[in-house]
């Protein structure tokens, strides 16, 4: 006999009223969410939607009332849900007042490496028993073990170059072109980086090659396997001897700026939430201002095996993709797969004036220093201008890429006072924005 499972209390009833109705409005993020409310912190949105612990009928009402919904009914789930939660003990908190003050003071400090203030991250859950920032804190020292668990704000935008022997002619070094790759090997072979090292080794990197004036030079995920493959053609022009992406060390100093901003972020959601009170935060509230600031990761794999033939596999990490009577697989191609060819490289220049996009990132890279920001606000404006720059110069773009760096210098000429160049940089990066929405590419 089946054993059926219990009804659900009230509780739960309203968490799933309150997400339903998170949905019906489209689910806007909670950092679109809090802003709209105005007085809440997206930490309280996120703890109160995701229902760990019951939210305070005032903030259940601010998220009811953003989100269209009825007051008067969530009142009646909320006070039913209130009533069956008072029999659960209050979670405890222990006065601790130096934790947070020392991360705060760290952060702003830009002399403290940011490798030490993520290793305070931990300090802070000994403290607290939130496992969720001590897997992400670890994981942004010692690397991502896994490419699909790389975040997006670690993920870039880079060319990829290929040295080649070619015979009689010697060694060279030119641009790949990723168009002339079979569909399902771009999946793998990308001009998106996602940068897995850990802190320390990512600001090692941008040390050693700033001081020698040079691009740094990644190695390309499958990159191994593609020229096994290539190179075992008979009728190869040349013979492919490396592969890497091409990476300024600013736009590491960058990702590294960005990652201290999140920081910074999740340590002033705390502080608001723990008020004057000099006490700790709950696991739970740690936990969820952890959410709050990753967000959501992009997928990348570089464990993988290509394969030619009728029929075969394509490993990939945990999972295995079985390839049936594949047509184009990478030891079958005879045309242009690595001849670097440009005939594709026109679709990006039809969509959009690259040469625009280069000139607004010019243009914002000498007005950086004259706009009052403060180092790490001129070096995030001139990490923003380098990704369009490299945005422009792909044979293969991520609009979303361009998007999100267009976003983000706007939003920091945003916060500079008024003058004629920041204005007129503010008007060429809102035109290259309507141009980016309006014309997709083909």
């Amino acid at each position: 006999m089946p054993i059926e499972a219990p009804a659900p209390g009230p509780v739960d009833k309203f968490v799933v009223a309150l997400r339903a109705l998170h949905a019906q409005a489209g689910a806007p993020s909670t950092r679109n969410l809090a802003a709209l409310i105005g007085t809440l912190s997206h930490t309280t949105v996120a703890e109160a939607l995701a229902g760990r612990r019951l939210a305070s009928w005032p903030v259940v009402s601010e998220i009811v009332g953003a989100l269209g919904g009825d007051q008067d009914q969530f009142r009646q789930l909320w006070q039913s849900a209130s009533e069956a939660a008072q029999v659960q003990e209050p979670e405890v908190t222990r006065p601790q007042p130096d934790i947070l003050a020392r991360l705060e003071n760290d952060l702003l400090d830009r002399t403290v490496p940011l490798a030490d203030v993520l290793r305070a991250c931990l300090v802070l859950y000994g403290h607290t028993n939130a496992t969720q920032l001590r897997a992400w804190a670890s994981a942004e020292l010692q690397g991502y073990p896994r490419i699909n668990d790389v975040p997006d704000y670690r993920k870039i935008a880079a060319p990829i170059m290929q040295v080649v022997d070619v015979p009689y002619r010697g060694r060279s070094t030119h641009p790949f072109n990723v168009h002339s790759l079979p569909d399902f090997a771009r999946e793998y072979i990308t001009e998106i980086v996602p940068l897995s090292q850990g802190a320390d080794e990512l600001e090692a990197l941008a040390n050693v090659y700033e001081a020698h004036n040079q691009q740094i030079e990644l190695g390309v995920f499958a990159g191994d396997a593609y020229m096994s493959v290539w190179n075992k053609r008979p009728d190869r022009p040349y013979t492919v001897v490396a592969m890497y992406w091409t990476v300024s060390p600013a736009v590491i100093r960058g990702v590294l700026g960005r990652i201290r901003t999140q920081l910074t972020e999740f340590v002033a959601d705390l502080l608001s939430e723990v008020g004057d009170s000099n006490m700790l935060p709950t696991a739970r509230q740690t936990d969820s201002a952890v959410e709050a600031m990753v967000g959501s990761a992009v997928i990348y794999d570089s464990n993988v095996t290509f394969v030619s033939g009728s029929a075969g596999d394509i490993v990939t990490g945990q999972s295995r993709t079985t390839i049936k009577d594949n047509k184009t697989k990478i030891g079958d191609v005879q045309g242009n797969v690595a001849a670097a060819s440009t005939d594709l490289t026109q679709i990006w220049s039809d969509a959009l004036d690259v040469d625009k996009v280069r000139q607004f990132a010019d243009l914002v890279s000498q007005l950086a220093s004259t706009l009052g920001f403060n180092p790490d606000q001129q070096a995030e404006l001139q990490s923003g201008a380098a990704e369009l720059r490299v945005a422009a110069d792909l044979s293969s773009p991520d609009r979303g890429l361009v998007r999100s760096a267009l976003d983000r210098v706007l939003r920091l000429l945003g916060l500079a006072a008024s003058t004629a160049g920041r204005d007129v940089a503010i008007q060429m990066g809102n035109e290259l924005g309507q141009m980016i929405m309006h014309q997709p590419p083909h």
